[in-house]
């Protein structure tokens, strides 16, 4: 197994994050931002026994028809995201319904990350 050092002088912060997949890696500020969008938005409220607060509850959502829930959506989800992650604060979120009907929606989160206006977007399966 390849020993994996991370330099600690090269860190912009105290703020920083395993990266996800990999093994010695880390993220840091908006990637890290982006990275904790990603669990939250991917992560069932409850699944997680030591963090049960963790996520969002979309499985509420599940049995219903995607256009009538959609704003219910984003609203819950807008507030989870503000809530868990304070660093950054959302803006707008739009789902993209395209393919719900293949069982994956596509989420965009606009969101001001240090006076800067930024955008990432989660799959997840529906």
């Amino acid at each position: 197994m390849e020993k994996v050092i991370v330099n600690i002088n090269k860190m912009k912060g105290l703020e920083w994050s395993h990266k996800l997949g990999t093994i010695g890696d880390i993220v840091q500020e908006i990637e890290d931002i982006k990275q904790c969008y990603t669990i939250i938005v991917s992560t069932q409220k409850g699944s997680i026994v030591h963090n049960p607060n963790l996520g969002w509850n979309i499985m509420q959502y599940m049995s219903k028809p995607i256009n009538t829930v959609i704003s219910e959506m984003i609203r819950e989800l807008t507030n989870e995201l503000n809530y868990q992650e304070p660093r950054a604060g959302v803006n707008s979120i739009d789902i993209l319904t395209d393919e719900s009907v293949k069982g994956k929606l596509k989420i965009k989160i606009y969101f001001d990350y240090k006076g800067k206006q930024e955008n990432t977007e989660v799959d997840i399966n529906w």
